[in-house]
């Protein structure tokens, strides 16, 4: 994102003090045929900014009552003289309807009617946008610093989106912009009440009679640290690059597209204004004299890598991290760890894999290379003897990912206290050349080493961004693969791992919520959460298997047809099961199904 690039994002208001103005300017402009979230009085602050890329923006809205959306909107600035498409999706990003605006020298706001009203129900959320293919668009940044409330709409904080490139669900935000995108809405008419007897109890459309899976509160987890306050937004995953250099606002942008936000480990000599123009941040010391120590691009402090491995004892390194925890103890920012295999094997005693990992950090990862580790060849073979055991004949595949993740929250878990965990995944192959391994990543077990974190309940994910061995040498994947482009060695892995973090992205706010504990069948890896009045289900085949699985849904996911999220496909329930099929052990869907038959 080039600097102008980095203030695009969605529609909202000017200046929001408030203040009686303020209440005033964004009251909704009512008319006969329905009304929108802002006034048709709301005008810009910057009423053509200078980027001239290809940018999808839109606002977050949900409405308190059902009703249909008959049209979108947008403020069509004096530079804006062409033809636009308006998209509605729903929150998850599927599009729901779009709509032309011809083109038109008017400035101001421009409605166009969709071919058919769109229902939504009450509280549901959804996204309204336009592609504008050459930039010039309109923008107020600072708009949505909190959330509000008009006219039955919900407007959330950092309610603005955007997306570069093509046209797209857009997930991106930057300073709480307002875009200027709005929607015309007709509330459903009101019943005439009917007397009841005493009213039958249901069900809370957005949770499940089930037990939770424990964990260590989500977005809410980092209001805690003051540097880390962007990070409570439910919508933002943190997806970050071990030594991802970015030298540029086109280089920190091309990340961003690839769905990267956040870096640990940098050359000294970085930029910090990259981090700030360009929505990243940094997880780290201070590299030279233009950081901010107070930013909240700055939210929290890599500690050390691996120095459960390279300690000279279990006691040296807990002296290690105590001075650092001591350094940077009321900072405002998280402290991150990274160790190796040791705090989660055989060969370290219990109560110092503990300590590591539960005395120093507020986030905790370990890296081991499944797809490309030696040691699942060796003999004899260890992975049995971890915290949660590997079998060796799965052992390099994606399903791998997920047991070091479990093992990890096994060790943080007792102290009766959690925190977040992360899991690294090599690009290519981290393996040096002295162990003569060139197993390389492929993009499909990049991806499926990605979801299969997740769906163990990882937090966060981090990639490993170089390659020392194999054929396709690299000392940083992500960026030869935006220098030499596509014919790149690598270019098919990054591009792999680009399209599992956007729908990672995409999903942030299911992920965010906590999972329920319930067992869908047999050789499954499964995820269940509840968003929105639907089931999410997120699974994958365990220990490396493939072909198809059959899936019993709890009682209260009661709909009849399951959608399966980004593949444009459903399947019918029967008999409160559903079936699908995995090709291979790296594959994986996330199926979508009401609560509400």
């Amino acid at each position: 994102m080039s600097s102008v690039r980095a203030r695009a994002v969605v529609a909202a208001a000017a200046a929001f003090a408030l203040t009686a103005a303020f209440a005033g300017g964004l009251a909704s402009a009512h008319a006969a045929e329905g009304y929108g979230a802002f006034s048709d009085t709301l005008t810009p602050a910057v009423p053509t900014d200078p980027d001239r890329a290809g940018v999808e923006l839109g606002v977050q809205l949900s409405t308190a009552v059902a009703g249909d959306i008959t049209a979108l909107q947008f403020y069509r600035g004096p530079e804006q003289t062409g033809a636009y498409t308006g998209t509605l999706w729903t929150g998850e990003g599927t599009a729901l309807a779009t709509t032309e605006f011809p083109a038109s020298t008017e400035v101001g706001w421009q409605t166009a009617a969709l071919a058919q009203p769109v229902h939504l129900a009450a509280g549901q959320s959804i996204v309204a946008s336009y592609y504008a293919a050459h930039g010039a668009y309109p923008v107020t940044e600072e708009a949505f610093t909190s959330e509000y409330t008009v006219d039955g709409f919900t407007v959330p904080r950092g309610a603005g989106v955007y997306r570069y490139g093509e046209s797209g669900f857009p997930t991106d935000s930057w300073r709480e912009s307002n875009y200027f995108v709005d929607v015309v809405f007709t509330p459903d008419a009101e019943p005439t009440p009917e007397p009841t007897p005493t009213p039958t109890p249901t069900q809370t459309p957005d949770t499940l009679d089930l037990p939770r899976i424990a964990w260590e509160g989500g977005s809410d987890y980092w209001s805690q640290f003051p540097d880390a306050e962007r990070w409570t937004d439910p919508s933002f995953f943190p997806i970050g690059v071990w030594w991802g250099n970015i030298s540029s606002d086109a280089e920190a942008q091309w990340d961003k597209d690839h769905g990267v936000n956040f870096y640990a480990g940098m050359w000294e000599g970085t930029d910090f204004s990259l981090f700030e123009r360009n929505d990243q941040y940094w997880v780290g010391g201070r590299l030279n004299d233009t950081f901010d120590e107070d930013s909240p691009h700055w939210p929290g402090v890599f500690m050390e890598d691996e120095v459960d491995g390279w300690a000279d004892s279990p006691e040296a390194g807990f002296g290690i991290l105590q001075e650092i925890r001591d350094e940077w103890e009321g900072s405002g920012k998280f402290l991150y760890a990274n160790y190796t295999s040791l705090v989660i094997g055989p060969d370290m005693p219990l109560a110092a894999q503990e300590n590591y990992v539960n005395a120093f950090t507020d986030v905790v990862s370990a890296d081991i290379y499944w797809h490309t580790a030696p040691y699942c060849d060796w003999t004899p073979y260890r992975g049995v003897y971890l915290a949660e055991p590997v079998p060796q004949d799965s052992c390099h595949s994606s399903s791998s990912y997920g047991k070091t993740v479990t093992g990890l929250i096994e060790r943080d878990a007792a102290d009766g206290e959690r925190q977040p965990v992360w899991n690294f995944v090599e690009l290519l192959n981290p393996t040096p050349p002295q162990y003569g391994y060139d197993l390389t990543a492929t993009g499909s077990q990049i991806q499926g080493a990605a979801m299969n974190s997740i769906i163990n309940e990882a937090r966060g994910l981090i990639y490993f961004n170089q390659s020392f061995g194999g054929p396709c040498p690299s000392g940083m994947a992500i960026r030869d693969a935006q220098t030499y482009g596509p014919e790149w060695c690598g270019a098919a892995q990054v591009e792999a791992m680009g399209e599992v973090n956007n729908v990672i992205h995409s999903l942030a706010p299911v992920l965010n919520t906590q999972s329920y504990e319930w067992s869908f069948g047999s050789g499954t890896d499964t995820m269940l959460k509840v968003h929105e009045g639907s089931a999410y289900i997120f699974a994958m085949t365990a220990d490396g298997g493939s072909g198809e699985r059959s899936f019993t849904l709890p009682e209260g996911v009661d709909g009849a047809v399951v959608e399966v999220v980004g593949e444009d496909r459903t399947l019918a329930v029967r008999d409160g099961a559903f079936s699908d099929t995995f090709a291979d052990a790296d594959a994986y869907h996330v199926y979508r199904v009401s609560l509400a038959g």
